[in-house]
């Protein structure tokens, strides 16, 4: 390179705008910013449906609980009283079986625990 051709590049850099007065700079700053908004946006709604998902997997198995509970609890209302052993035992064994399977889910729950 000659000194020539530095001081023409010299000239052409001093004599050119700096890049925060150009109007492409400033949109794509604007743009940039809108998608940081409207990123933290998305994440507040994520969260806010983690919650009300959760909110309602609680719901429906409580629901299911309720349904299941009446079910065993309709079956022991009509329980003949002249049961075999064996027919007793059966009962017995199917009734154990789907409690401890509905109540298992909670078994973790720190509220549930120590309410017996």
């Amino acid at each position: 390179m000659t000194e020539a051709e530095l001081v023409n590049i010299v000239e052409m850099v001093s004599s050119s705008n700096p890049f925060y007065i150009q109007a492409k700079f400033w949109i794509s700053t604007i743009l940039s910013v809108a998608g940081v908004i409207f990123s933290i946006m998305a994440y507040r709604e994520a969260r806010a449906a983690k919650k009300a998902a959760f909110e309602a997997e609680k719901t429906v198995k409580i629901q299911t609980i309720t349904i299941e509970l009446t079910e065993i609890a309709q079956r022991l209302d009509k329980l003949d009283f002249e049961l075999s052993s064996s027919e007793s035992r059966d009962l017995l064994n199917e009734i154990s079986r789907r409690l401890r399977r509905l109540i298992a889910p909670f078994q973790d729950n720190k509220d549930l625990v120590n309410s017996c």
